[in-house]
């Protein structure tokens, strides 16, 4: 920084400093008083418990030796609510909890803390503050009194009662020494200083008088007398509005004024030797962006640094893995260490991360189910394990499929029962077994004969991304749950006749409530019992890359169910654990938990997860649900996000979530160059889709939240002559600068119940009867149809570099999507998809379909997915049409309701021959053929809509055409 300033024009009084601390209230005062030498020290034989159980759990593993400053914080701090990953803010509220013990709970407690002067560690600093030292404490209104007590007010190696009876007393003492000399002044001394104001001024300064000048010598003297005796004086002196300090005192004791604190603050830094130290009266006019901003560091991690916001550097999660744990790879495979594991030799090792449980024991079928004759060892830093040797015979103690508990000794002394955050296979208990509805978990470990071993390779991945958006529990036409094996068998081809490269699966995570859409996930390293074993979740993988389709999995990072006995709500008997304490850890919307990011172990569980679904069942990659609820404190509820910067790095910013998600991308990609990620955000944070060595976060894709809702939209609250080409155009190109995203019509968020697909939007009820090609032409069915294709198509050319379909909507499928519940008599009617209406010859559902098929096959012939943005040349009102040349592809749509044209001029930048290669109005798609594909349409060289040439050509109402240049 030194080397950086020294080059600059920098103007006189420029200070070099190695740390600066913005802000001169009580954190900058504490922490200065550190720098200047002074180190906090917690000696366990001289203090009491500290309140807080997991706090005093992480002390009984500190070095009472060494000063808090030398100790490890991440640990000291791992799980506790609300502690940053910057060490700073790490020791800052390490020190206000030892500092006041109990100041939560409303009590007082002395302070857990005692403070060693080192001269030798002083470190150069300086301290900026608007106004005097105490920060914002001298601008609040005098006269109120502190809501806390006022001993809390205390800062380190100073206790505020104290300090404010001394002054007290100092103040009184001052006060009446000031009238008493006052008092004995002469008139000799009066004539005198009236002779001295009328005085030039210069004869003051000249002659350096003091306000000795303005007494007479008798007065001078009695007044030096008096400063030097103030002791013996004072007692002489009858001392004034005494009954008044007196009727205060007590209240003072419990809460002092907002004045006597600014006061303390203030003279605490004088008596302390602080003042050197303090630049009051500045205010910072300019940071260096913080907000967003990379750094260089050595190592493997080269131009993979970046900070946001001050907060949870990336740099110190790295360093931190590589100290503690080798590297980040090592650190996000936690699944091979925690959970239950047989070994070779059968014993098992079982581990658990449960900080706030006074002990843990594992129950189940090999042990005839007695709760405490299995108990964990306690580890470090919350952890736990168990190890069982293999039986007499050399057989594992714990066989496949058997069932198992973790039990759980509150601090209370309480059992409670808990499946392991880690169970690999949780199923529900049958309805004729009558054993509720909780989820049990068995151990998964078949025979090696019996494991299910992959036979085929990952697919290449692919440049265009057309996403087919399934739910394997509703793929079936029964009214039940679909299976692995069903989609494996029956589905996955139906998807790749349909030309689409990738599948993104929902709901696989284990969820104990079906309608959840498997958005409440209870088991996050469980593959959803519902449809099969984790081996036939395998066999479904593996069909699909035998068909060469990426495979993506629904990750849902952003919250967790709030169920506790087969959830990971509560797991170790406290709130907190793998979430945050308090409301911060409660999505009010969703009702459900959210999760520490600052933790270091909820790291290692969120990453190993990642890693798990990768590694063990070969997933291509991951669409990571909920991320505007991630990236916000407000969680994105109510918010309307207009684009203006400071709603993406404000303080409403949630830095440890931005952070996580960066961590992920960048371990996710250095593991596999070809894997894909994808954001569910409708914020449009920037650079989310930049990777992380920029200073992004690393997302391959993000969703276009914004398509859908305008389509429906439209389709709800206007007229099709109403429709704005303008802004339909401005709605599929308003996307961030080189970050790609997944352009969609619908999707399932659309066709659950509440909404309709856009095939129901358009044609309703009509479709009950009007949908067989053997019945009368409809006028809703005809528009229906045409509307939905060209609505799909213009999604696919131009609203983003992917494309997304929700599973049956590609041929229209009718109604909504409902999940059998209470409130529907627990129905599948609505949970399925009904195949036999586009199997069907005889219904119109096979236009539709048809349509999709040949459209994703044009995309693979052209590639316009994986080109540059449209260039946009027309977007008429009043004629309702919009053009646009991608990937040397010339569309066209006419939207309007009832007006076809003639010889439309069309602009188009490169001259030649051009085909119709993909036409709405096809016969084979339910059209009219009004318009000949084999027409070739030659351009004029002459300048039309910013192009330098046209064509022409016809152009029916309610259709759409892709041509291509004839080679």
């Amino acid at each position: 920084m030194k080397d950086i300033l020294n080059n600059k024009h920098l103007p006189r009084g420029t200070i070099y400093k190695d740390v600066v601390i913005i802000g001169n209230g009580p954190s900058g005062i504490s922490l200065s008083y550190m720098l200047s030498g002074h180190w906090p020290y917690w000696i366990p034989e001289k203090t009491a418990k500290h309140p807080d159980e997991l706090l005093q759990a992480r002390l009984n593993h500190a070095d009472g030796t060494k000063s808090l400053v030398e100790q490890d914080l991440f640990e000291l701090a791992d799980g506790i609510e609300g502690r940053s990953t910057n060490p700073v803010s790490l020791l800052v509220c390490h020190l206000d909890s030892l500092q006041n013990p109990n100041a939560d709970l409303g009590m007082q407690m002395p302070s857990m803390l005692q403070y060693k002067f080192h001269p030798d560690k002083e470190i150069d600093h300086i301290v900026i503050g608007r106004g005097p030292a105490g920060g914002s404490w001298h601008r609040m209104d005098p006269n109120l009194r502190t809501l806390s007590l006022a001993a809390w007010m205390s800062l380190p190696g100073s206790d505020f009662n104290e300090w404010d009876k001394r002054h007290q007393v100092e103040d009184e003492r001052n006060s009446d020494i000031e009238m008493h000399i006052n008092s004995d002044r002469c008139e000799k001394c009066t004539e005198l200083r009236e002779k001295m104001s009328k005085t030039h001024i210069e004869q003051q300064n000249n002659n350096n008088e003091s306000e000795q000048g303005a007494m007479c010598c008798k007065c001078s003297a009695q007044k030096q007398l008096s400063l030097q005796q103030k002791d013996d004086l004072v007692h002489k002196v009858p001392r004034r509005n005494l009954s008044l300090k007196k009727q205060i005192s007590k209240e003072v004791e419990t809460r002092a004024l907002i004045s006597r604190v600014a006061e303390y603050y203030e003279s605490y830094v004088e008596e302390m030797g602080l003042s050197k130290y303090f630049l009051n009266d500045a205010i910072v006019t300019c940071v260096s962006p913080i907000k967003m901003c990379r750094e260089n560091f050595e190592g493997k991690y080269k131009d993979a640094k970046w900070i946001v916001s001050g907060h949870g550097c990336i740099k110190d999660w790295m360093n931190k893995f590589e100290q503690n744990e080798g590297g980040l790879n090592t650190f996000s495979q936690g699944y091979k260490y925690y959970g239950l594991h047989i070994q070779s030799d059968n014993s098992v090792i079982a581990r658990e991360w449960a900080p706030g449980a006074q002990q843990l024991y594992l129950t189940g079928d090999f042990n005839n189910w007695q709760w405490e004759a299995t108990p964990y060892k306690k580890l470090p830093f919350g952890k736990w394990e168990l190890v069982l040797p293999p039986k007499h015979d050399g057989s594992c103690a714990i066989t496949h499929l058997s069932e198992v508990k973790v039990i759980v000794r509150k601090q209370n002394g309480d059992l409670v029962d808990r499946l392991s955050p880690w169970a690999k296979y949780v199923k529900q208990p049958p309805k004729e077994a009558n054993q509720g509805v909780t989820f049990k978990q068995y151990v998964w470990h078949p025979p090696p004969t019996q494991k299910y071993m992959f036979r085929h390779r990952r697919p290449q991945k692919p440049k265009s991304l057309r996403i087919y958006e399934c739910h394997v529990g509703i793929a079936t036409e029964e009214l039940g749950v679909g299976t692995y094996r069903n989609f494996a068998d029956n589905i996955i081809p139906r998807i790749v006749r349909q030309g689409y490269n990738a599948i993104q699966v929902m709901a696989v995570m284990e969820h104990a409530y079906y309608a959840s859409f498997g958005y409440q996930v209870t088991s996050f390293f469980a593959a959803s019992s519902r449809c099969g074993t984790p081996d036939e979740l395998k066999y479904m993988v593996d069909i699909a890359h035998q068909h060469g389709l990426y495979v993506l999995l629904d990750v849902v990072h952003s919250h967790a169910s709030k169920n506790v006995l087969d959830g990971l709500n509560q797991f170790d008997g406290t709130n907190s654990c793998y979430f945050h304490d308090g409301a911060r850890g409660e999505h009010t919307l969703w009702d459900s938990r959210l999760f520490n990011y600052s933790s270091y172990e909820v790291l290692r569980f969120l990453l190993s997860n990642l890693r798990w679904w990768h590694d063990e069942y070969l997933f291509d990659g991951y669409r990571f649900d909920g991320v505007t609820s991630m990236l916000y404190h407000s969680r994105g509820i109510g918010e309307g996000f207009s684009g203006d910067y400071n709603e993406y790095f404000g303080l409403n910013v949630d830095t440890e979530a931005l952070v996580y998600l960066a961590l992920a991308n960048y371990i996710l990609h250095e593991i596999d160059p070809n894997i894909i990620t994808i954001a569910e955000d409708v914020s449009g944070m920037p650079t989310l889709c930049r990777p992380v060595d920029e200073g992004g976060a690393g997302f391959d894709y993000r969703l276009g939240m914004a398509i859908p809702d305008k389509w429906i939209e439209l389709l709800k609250e206007k007229k099709d002559e109403d429709w704005d080409m303008g802004n339909i155009v401005h709605t599929l190109t308003n996307r961030r600068w080189k970050e790609k995203t997944v352009a969609y019509a619908e999707s399932h968020d659309q066709a659950l119940v509440g909404d309709k697909t856009l095939a129901f939007w358009l044609m309703d009820k009509e479709m009950y009867t009007h949908m067989s090609t053997m019945s009368p032409p409809s006028l809703i069915i005809d528009r229906g149809l045409a509307l939905h294709k060209m609505i799909r198509l213009i999604t696919h050319a131009l609203g983003g570099e992917a494309y997304l379909n929700f599973i049956g909507n590609e041929f229209g499928h009718p109604e909504w999507l409902d999940f059998p519940r209470i409130g529907n008599n627990e129905s599948y009617h609505y949970a399925r998809r009904q195949w036999h209406l586009v199997d069907d010859p005889l219904l119109k559902y096979k236009y539709l379909n048809e349509f999709d098929k040949a459209m994703n096959h044009t995309e693979a012939a052209y590639g316009w997915l994986d080109s540059d943005p449209a260039y946009v040349s027309r977007k008429h009102e009043g004629d309702k049409i919009i053009a646009f040349e991608r990937a040397g592809l010339l569309f066209v749509f006419n939207f309007h309701m009832n007006q076809s044209f003639t010889d439309y001029r069309i602009g188009v930048e490169v001259p030649g021959a051009y085909r119709i290669v993909l036409s709405t109005d096809s016969e084979a798609f339910g059209g009219h053929n009004l318009v000949d594909t084999t027409c070739v349409h030659l351009t004029t060289p002459e300048g039309f809509d910013g192009r330098r040439n046209y064509v022409q050509c016809y152009l029916p109402s309610r259709t759409a055409f892709v041509f291509a240049k004839d080679q």
